[in-house]
């Protein structure tokens, strides 16, 4: 059965839409699962339904796709100012947040935003950093802050071992 495609994808552009369909950018999962399915499905109704997006969505992306190929799929730049803090400072943050808070001057041991966004500018070294972007930068990597964060101490010498679940 030949879908509304209009032809069969090749193997390189195959190869592609199998990478998009493993991106975490969710524009490229999408439009590679349409793709596909448009290449074996006889209407474009039956692929929204399948991928959950209306059909003109559907009828665009197969018009693009047959005019200027894999290419003129690709994301665009959106528009507005780009972002300040890049992945590289959202690895920052949560390679920060596994620190133990009194090493950056907590003297009760807990994470609080503010805390946490001092910090994150001093190791960035910026001016300053924001609650609302720790927030967002932790939001990207799918975390969430939800209540104040407590250190736990111990005094026993074997508690790295016990905790670590090593027996001795």
């Amino acid at each position: 059965m030949a879908g509304f495609l209009g032809h069969q994808l090749s193997e390189e552009e195959r190869e592609t839409l199998g990478r998009w369909q493993r991106s975490e950018q969710k524009v490229k999962f999408v439009r590679a699962r349409i793709l596909l399915l448009a290449e074996q499905t006889p209407n474009a109704a039956a692929v929204a339904r399948a991928v959950g997006v209306h059909v003109q969505t559907v009828r665009d992306l197969a018009r693009v796709f047959r005019a200027e190929g894999l290419a003129g799929l690709e994301p665009k730049p959106r528009p507005g100012r780009p972002r300040r803090f890049g992945e590289a400072a959202a690895e920052t943050l949560i390679t920060l947040l596994h620190e133990s808070p009194e090493q950056h001057g907590a003297a009760d041991g807990r994470w609080k935003l503010e805390r946490a966004a001092e910090a994150l500018a001093r190791r960035l070294g910026v001016a300053s950093v924001g609650r609302e972007t720790v927030r967002q930068l932790l939001r990207r990597r799918r975390h969430t802050w939800q209540r104040t964060k407590a250190w736990i101490r111990s005094t026993d010498p074997q508690y790295a071992a016990k905790k670590n679940g090593a027996t001795g």
